[in-house]
């Protein structure tokens, strides 16, 4: 019996192991996805369509992404946090925001 016991639990940490390990490599995956989809947003979006839609598209993205399933919050949070920045920032502080080319 002890001899079983000591083939089937390193097969099992072994697993567990490489489990780990996968889920070490989804979560770099993950982090290279955001960073990509971050450059995109600030190099690409910003400069095309402008501050407000780009920011909106991006927050629906990430939120999206990282795993927030409801997505009445993630439609007035995306509407919502551009909109307080834009407010704050362009209309109180009257410090511009890139209005985009198009």
């Amino acid at each position: 019996m002890l001899s079983l016991l000591l083939i089937i639990v390193p097969g099992g940490m072994a697993s567990k192991e490489e489990r780990e390990e996968e889920e070490i490599s989804l979560n770099y995956l993950k982090v290279a996805v955001m960073v990509i989809i971050f450059a995109v947003y600030i190099f690409l979006l910003i400069p095309t369509i402008g501050f407000l839609p780009a920011s909106i598209a991006f927050l629906v993205f990430f939120m999206w992404y990282t795993g927030v399933e409801d997505w009445k919050k993630i439609i007035s949070i995306s509407i919502f946090v551009p909109l307080l920045f834009y407010y704050i920032f362009e209309l109180w502080a009257h410090v511009p925001f890139p209005k985009g080319i198009l």
